[in-house]
């Protein structure tokens, strides 16, 4: 019987708060008789109790486990590309904090037998909700990029689709694009700071740019678990920065000219649109949609007038 070989890829950084969960759905996957399949953890050097987890768990799978030093998500993805393990043929890559069906393997499987010819696929990210979210909150926010969530009313509809709209919690790409020598960007991408969102996206900017298609299947489901401090305002505000950093890299990747009429080195619109912002925030209740609009918007301006600036500064040293 032909074996179809599949992995697991999780890089995980002080995940101890949700990776029980995590861990636990991976033990209830069911794999097919036709499929051989492993999970894939790289530490990246979590300090809590991350380690400790993953060295007391009994999966019910065949298991690597990996630590990579070199702080960054990106350079912990990089990591399975420079070791002697066995990687299958589909590497599906998720998060620390996500819950899989049973019958999640399977789907996959599946979907790239169907669908044969295309190298990157994804699924539907399910939020998973603490507790009641505040009232006004989603309706005030970008809880697609907040939340890493595939709203089918966003956009998210089985079949083809722009690959940059695949999230990092369940996507998959085909370990022959990696054989060719295409490797994460370990300069963008959680790293345990203040890091410039996007470590997904600028690997599916460049292999869309190469012509891969990417197949999107919303019945492919997971859970993405949101941790209550993930509703907080000043949680939300640092999203959104992030965000708003990602924008400038999101423009360039797409060949636009972001050059405009600066003000101290940053883009004049910007800064005036957001001290309008800041000043509406001064008579609008933070609770409202009308208040968590403000906020998000307000740093995510922030965020973006940072990274102009600081690209704009790179772009003039090359030049000189």
């Amino acid at each position: 019987m032909l074996k179809h070989k599949i992995s697991l890829v999780i890089a995980t950084y002080n995940g101890a708060l949700t990776l029980p969960k995590t861990l636990a759905s991976i033990n209830q996957l069911e794999i097919p008789d036709n499929c051989e399949f492993n999970v894939i953890f790289i530490d990246n050097n979590s300090n809590d109790e991350t380690s400790e987890l993953l060295t007391a768990y009994q999966c019910q799978h065949s298991l690597v486990k990996l630590h990579q030093t070199k702080q960054g998500k990106n350079a912990a993805l990089n990591l399975i590309f420079e070791v002697n393990i066995p990687l299958g043929d589909l590497l599906i890559f998720s998060d620390d904090d996500v819950i899989f069906p049973n019958h999640f393997i399977n789907n996959y499987l599946e979907l790239t037998i169907r669908q044969s010819k295309t190298n990157i696929f994804g699924g539907a990210v399910i939020p998973h909700w603490p507790s009641e979210v505040p009232s006004g909150l989603l309706e005030g926010i970008d809880a697609v990029v907040a939340f890493a969530i595939t709203p089918s009313e966003s956009g998210y509809q089985s079949g083809l689709i722009d690959p940059v709209k695949l999230h990092g919690p369940n996507m998959a790409i085909k370990r022959n694009l990696f054989d060719e020598g295409i490797r994460f960007n370990e300069n963008i991408g959680p790293n345990g700071g203040n890091y410039m969102m996007g470590s997904e996206s600028e690997l599916l900017y460049r292999l869309k740019n190469a012509e891969h298609d990417a197949y999107y299947e919303h019945e492919l489901k997971v859970q993405h678990i949101i941790r209550p401090e993930q509703l907080s305002r000043n949680w939300i505000a640092s999203r959104a920065y992030k965000a708003g950093r990602s924008l400038v890299m999101h423009q360039i990747k797409n060949k636009q000219n972001i050059k405009v009429n600066e003000l101290a080195g940053f883009p004049r619109w910007a800064l005036l649109k957001r001290w309008k912002m800041q000043l509406a925030k001064l008579i609008t209740s933070n609770t409202t949609p009308k208040g968590y609009q403000l906020l998000w918007q307000s740093s995510h301006l922030k965020g973006y007038c940072a990274e102009y600036k600081v690209y704009m500064k790179s772009i003039s040293k090359e030049a000189n």
